[in-house]
């Protein structure tokens, strides 16, 4: 699995420390309540925090000094992730949230609806502070978009013959959003025109679709020492994912497969096809060639951030690719 911390390691330690800080405040102080220690828990399962970290090292990049407002705002796009973690979760009935239990079984889906609102609320408060109006429009285009994507996968959810093109909306809008926030918010801070903006932005878009892309083919090969969950555990759930939908596309037709949305069968029928479709993964090499489209998408987002990065400013498309192809390995 790849260790992020290669990319930031031009920024300052004080700086990453700072960013750490405020993500663990999840965007505020202490209520004195009860949901203070849910609070808690959810800062703890707060995972790498790349998407705040790629705007830091993108603003290091644009040769902009990072000060406490860059730092603030690294840390609502985090706490907009939580957000989403909160509510999606509850829609999945996941029971984990990176090896931690969820706050939906720990403490009831209502805690975690409400908890995620209560952040909601709090990065609202905080962005309506902010001197740059264009920040908060882009934060709510960004909330919208998340919104938006998790309810284009509850409805694709039970559907074996989910499109290509859908599964792409849905990663470009559910987890391409936050990356494309991180970048757009370093390009406003740095006081680019809206082209450049518009470029930073869509390439961290693509940087988002292939993280999805790369979380799809972990769930075929990671297995619970990878990623805490056993080997596909998206299709035991419901969710097609890309890979499996690769399979599909070479004519491989999996016979007794539930129609749409019949979940009693769904469950029963991945249960009993789940070791023959991951061999098939293995025989037919879907997942090298899903890396092989993940790795594209990435070589088009670098090669977007070098014309819009500074020459002098050091990023190094290969580099980076390296970085995070090292996920799959």
């Amino acid at each position: 699995m790849s260790d992020f911390s290669s990319l930031w390691l031009d920024l300052d330690e004080s700086i990453i420390v700072k960013l750490d800080k405020e993500c663990d405040k999840l965007s505020g102080e202490p209520d004195g309540e009860w949901y203070d220690e849910v609070l808690s828990h959810v800062a703890k399962t707060g995972g790498k925090r790349v998407r705040p970290k790629f705007l830091l090292v993108l603003l290091n990049f644009l040769n902009c000094r990072i000060d406490d407002r860059c730092i603030k705002l690294g840390a609502l796009v985090e706490t907009l992730h939580q957000v989403s973690l909160l509510h999606d979760d509850v829609v999945d009935d996941a029971p984990k949230r990176r090896s931690e239990i969820s706050v939906n079984l720990g403490w009831g889906s209502k805690t975690a609806i409400l908890l995620g609102d209560f952040l909601l609320g709090r990065v609202l408060e905080v962005l309506s502070n902010d001197p740059n109006k264009d920040v908060m429009k882009d934060f709510a285009r960004a909330s919208r978009a998340l919104s938006r994507g998790i309810l284009l996968e509850h409805e694709a959810r039970y559907n074996f013959d989910v499109s290509d093109d859908l599964l792409s909306r849905i990663a470009q809008e559910k987890t391409g959003s936050l990356f494309r926030l991180s970048a757009e918010t370093a390009g406003r801070i740095a006081g680019l025109n809206d082209s450049k903006i518009k470029s930073l932005a869509f390439a961290g878009e693509l940087i988002g679709e292939s993280f999805q892309f790369i979380d799809d083919c972990l769930d075929w090969i990671g297995g619970e020492s990878v990623v805490g969950k056993p080997t596909g555990h998206d299709l035991l759930e419901g969710f097609v994912n890309r890979p499996l939908v690769r399979l599909r596309e070479k004519g491989f037709i999996l016979a007794g497969h539930p129609q749409k949305h019949d979940i009693k069968k769904w469950k029963t029928w991945a249960s009993e096809n789940i070791d023959e479709i991951t061999c098939l993964m293995n025989d037919e090499q879907i997942i090298e060639k899903c890396i092989e489209e993940s790795e594209s998408l990435l070589k088009e987002a670098f090669e977007i951030l070098k014309t819009v990065l500074p020459k002098d400013s050091g990023f190094d498309p290969g580099f980076w690719l390296q970085i995070f192809s090292r996920r799959m390995k």
